[in-house]
């Protein structure tokens, strides 16, 4: 009987590489990319300063008491009247479904399309962020709380 010796701990080092490696790689490509990852939806209607907005579903997320906000990420892709130097920019807003409300927690701005490239400073005035404003039918916000948030009588 002839029984060949196999060096597994040379053969374990390697595979453990190899799944190190993969893991590593797995690990950048999600913290780089979430943004080019997002299943970009686009919305009905323009922005009143310029470009086409895109909804990520997968961004959805409940917060708040009774799980009655939605927080959601929205790409704005094309020239911007806000951020001229900006290709892009990705909002983080927050829907208060009870009282149609809607605010601005985050923005970040992008040199290239679809949230891609080096990522811009932009400045917001402080009245801008974190303070609720009302979502009229003339705006984009109410189609969003609409989208978002389920209503009790249907």
């Amino acid at each position: 009987m002839n029984v060949k010796k196999i060096n597994s701990s040379g053969l374990f080092r390697s595979n453990m590489r190899t799944l190190k490696f993969h893991i590593l790689l797995c690990g950048f490509l999600v913290g780089t990319s979430s943004f080019a990852l997002a299943e970009w939806q686009r919305l009905d209607g323009k922005p009143a300063n310029g470009g086409h907005l895109f909804m990520d579903p997968l961004s959805v997320k409940q917060a708040g008491p009774m799980a009655i906000y939605r927080q959601v990420q929205v790409l704005n892709q094309g020239p911007n009247l806000l951020w001229p130097t900006a290709a892009s920019t990705t909002t983080l807003y927050e829907y208060n479904c009870m009282n149609s409300l809607v605010r601005v927690l985050q923005v970040a701005g992008f040199d290239q399309p679809w949230a891609t490239g080096n990522k811009l400073e932009l400045f917001l005035p402080t009245s801008a962020v974190a303070q609720w404003h009302t979502s009229d039918e003339a705006s984009l916000a109410q189609p969003m709380v609409d989208k978002l948030c389920p209503r009790g009588d249907g």
